[in-house]
């Protein structure tokens, strides 16, 4: 892999990829597709998979099925349009989204993971071809240790998941999109001023070029908690104005301004030989025209704080659900809980308090259904038991509790609802022998079913950040 594949950056490779996909949809000729695949660099990355590189070969069909990307950067500093960002040898992966469009190829979900998460990088092949052996290190290094492909095979063995494709691209690739998208929006809730980025962007919406651009989704400091994970955050928002800007400013009916930037991105981007095919830019193309902002959701991969305070540790338990969700095809996040009418739940569980009342006639059952709707994220106030035992499940509510009753009432099937004049603020649920236990729910708009689940966001999201 020569130097010049080596640095790369992966948030305008969302924007990239997207608009070479686009282009054909808006109805442009195979001539100009041919003219596009040309501009793209290609990276083989067999010698990482050693006799395993036949198997590579038909993973990820670009016209149908389950296709997932990988999104690469670093912050390699060398390199015509990569100075002004420090002294640096070598290259890392800055940022390195997977993205994952579902088979019918109307949603997609994109998962940041964070650079200084500790993981077992696996066994690799270096730039000078020197196999290297298995280490535990950040996430970032295993772009450092080989390429873009030492990346992908990382990121598949978290995962679980065949990624049989990638994209990659530099600072510079990054800065010539957005000039030729005509700058992005951005927005901050106050100013921001760095002096080693030389921002200096105003409080409110702002049309960014593309250095500016860079530096906003770069910066680290007096802004957010200066951590990698707020970084991360703004670089989804970042994107999900990028994805608005594409989709919602005419580009895809403007052809002139549509090549320009079309030629400029593809000249930047590197992909495995497949994305590069014309066939499967015609193949993308078709497969995701009807795509909408707020059908892409974003998530970060769950974390934990390392001991050392300065990395992460991927929350196995957290992670492992939306990993499930990308393979078997299901949705993430799971689609909301609606009422036993059918209807959607409006009251989160965290804004609801119930007294709970065993009268099952099992000892030690309120105390379990207690911490199991603990576990949904309700608030549990009073626990006893009741000595007359009762058949059906009952939860009273005061006449203006009903929505907060119907929440409580989905996490527990074949419950009945009463309401009581003279009922508090709080729900009354008394336990009876049709008990079956807790179920998960998930009220939209709220942090999941319960306080385990990673939070989530589309790209339709209001851009605006502190």
């Amino acid at each position: 892999m020569s130097g010049r594949h080596r640095g790369l950056r992966a948030l305008a490779g969302l924007a990239s990829a997207g608009a070479l996909a686009l282009t054909v949809a808006a109805g442009s000729a195979t001539v100009a597709a041919d003219h596009l695949a040309g501009n793209i660099t290609t990276i083989d990355i067999s010698d990482q998979f050693e006799g395993r590189a036949s198997e590579r070969e038909d993973l990820g069909d670009l016209a149908a099925g389950p296709l997932t990307v990988l999104l690469m950067g670093s912050d390699q500093r060398t390199g015509k349009g990569n100075d002004g960002f420090g002294d640096f040898e070598g290259a890392r992966s800055d940022t390195t989204m997977l993205v994952h469009l579902y088979p019918d190829r109307q949603s997609a979900v994109v998962v940041s993971i964070p650079r200084d998460t500790v993981l077992d990088l696996p066994a690799c092949t270096g730039p000078d071809g020197e196999r290297l052996g298995p280490v535990r290190d950040r996430f970032n290094q295993a772009f450092d240790r080989g390429g873009p492909g030492c990346t992908l095979k990382t990121v598949e063995r978290i995962s679980g998941l065949p990624i049989g494709h990638f994209v990659v691209l530099d600072f510079n690739g990054f800065k010539r999109t957005i000039d030729a998208l005509g700058g992005v929006e951005v927005c901050l809730t106050r100013p921001l001023q760095d002096w080693r980025s030389g921002i200096d962007l105003p409080a409110g919406r702002t049309r960014v070029d593309g250095a500016d651009a860079l530096a906003f989704v770069r910066v680290r400091h007096n802004i957010g908690d200066g951590s990698d994970i707020s970084r991360i955050n703004r670089q989804q928002l970042f994107v999900s104005s990028l994805v608005q800007e594409v989709t919602g400013s005419g580009l895809l009916t403007d052809p002139v301004r549509l090549w320009r930037v079309l030629d400029r991105a593809s000249r930047s981007i590197a992909t495995d030989p497949a994305m590069a095919d014309t066939r499967g830019l015609l193949a993308l193309a078709r497969s995701v025209a009807g795509l909408r902002p707020d059908d892409i959701t974003f998530v970060t991969l769950p974390w934990v704080p390392n001991t050392d305070g300065a990395t992460v540790l991927v929350d196995e338990q957290r992670a492992a659900p939306i990993w499930e969700a990308l393979r078997t095809g299901q949705p993430w996040p799971p689609p909301p809980t609606r009422g036993a009418d059918g209807d959607p739940l409006t009251v989160a569980p965290r804004d609801i308090v119930v007294d709970v009342h065993n009268a099952t006639g099992t000892e030690g059952r309120g105390s379990q259904a207690a911490d199991a709707l603990a576990g949904e994220g309700f608030v549990v106030g009073v626990v006893d038991a009741r000595d007359r035992p009762a058949q059906r499940t009952t939860i009273r509510h005061a006449p203006d509790q009903l929505e907060a009753a119907r929440t409580l009432q989905a996490a527990l099937p074949g419950s009945v609802l009463r309401e009581d004049p003279d009922r508090g603020d709080g729900l009354d649920l008394t336990l009876g022998g049709s008990y079956a236990g807790v179920e998960d729910i998930r009220v939209k708009g709220a942090k999941g079913g319960g306080s385990d689940e990673a939070p989530s966001s589309t790209a339709d999201q209001d851009i605006c950040t502190g």
